[in-house]
């Protein structure tokens, strides 16, 4: 997020790293059997209800692709950056996908906020914001009881 804001880009490396430790947290969780705090419960994401570790490390691995299939027109048509895009699957690997999706719902509308200001600033139509931040927003909003 920090780099979103700086330099408006969010790096592969930040992604890479997310998602490693989102496939180390959920393997953690599946093979003992406990839940990391986020994680809500241990029976989150799993493509299978068998928690081998093969299967648990294929689960995590193919999480964000419905994701990132879903929001690829949302991409194509300018409406999200890539990495912006990237960010939000690596988040899916962290939630159930009812949480997922209503915490991607309260950071698209916590992002009109800051695209008001911006629009009133510039006025024009065309301009940008970092999405990083409300989605960043959104989901430690979830975490924290805020966004049921």
């Amino acid at each position: 997020m920090a780099t979103d804001l700086k330099k408006g880009k969010i790096y592969n490396f930040w992604i890479a790293a997310a998602w490693a430790a989102g496939i180390t947290a959920g393997i953690a969780a599946g093979i003992t059997g406990t839940a990391v705090p986020v994680l809500r419960d241990a029976g989150w994401g799993c493509l299978w209800n068998d928690r081998t570790p093969i299967r648990l490390i294929v689960s995590m691995l193919l999480l964000p692709f419905p994701v990132l299939f879903l929001l690829l027109p949302v991409w194509q048509t300018g409406g999200l950056g890539a990495g912006d895009v990237k960010f939000l699957a690596v988040l899916s690997i962290f939630f159930p996908y009812s949480e997922f999706i209503r915490c991607c719902a309260a950071a698209f509308l916590l992002a009109v906020i800051p695209a008001l200001i911006t629009l009133l600033q510039t006025r024009q139509m065309k301009s940008h914001i970092h999405f990083a931040v409300p989605a960043a927003c959104a989901f430690l909003l979830h975490i924290g009881g805020l966004i049921p």
